[in-house]
């Protein structure tokens, strides 16, 4: 029992967490083979593959693909320059160092 204790405290945690992690992207992908019609109080039709067929003809799905990308790079490479600098600047002997380094 004392092997098995440490993994059922984690237990209720780790059941928290799939939950809020798997419902959502199972929930994600079974939409993403149906269409949705909010008007009709979310009813579901199941297309299957058809709105993936779709997306190499729609100009709005290139357009958003090509601003998460500019988006995601600009955001990576800001926080990467920004926190090293940071890292570098709070290397030095400063005056209050270690309350910046908190």
């Amino acid at each position: 029992m004392q092997r098995l204790s440490p993994y059922l405290l984690i237990l209720p945690a780790a059941a928290l967490m799939a939950i809020l992690i798997l419902f959502p992207l199972v929930r994600g992908v079974v939409m993403s083979f149906t269409e949705v019609n909010l008007a009709n109080q979310g009813s579901m039709t199941f297309v299957g593959v058809q709105q993936y067929m779709k997306l190499p003809d729609d100009p709005v799905f290139w357009r958003a693909l090509g601003n998460t990308v500019k988006w995601t790079l600009g955001v990576v490479v800001f926080q990467y320059v920004f926190g090293l600098g940071i890292a570098l600047l709070l290397n030095e002997p400063i005056p209050f160092r270690g309350l910046f380094r908190g």
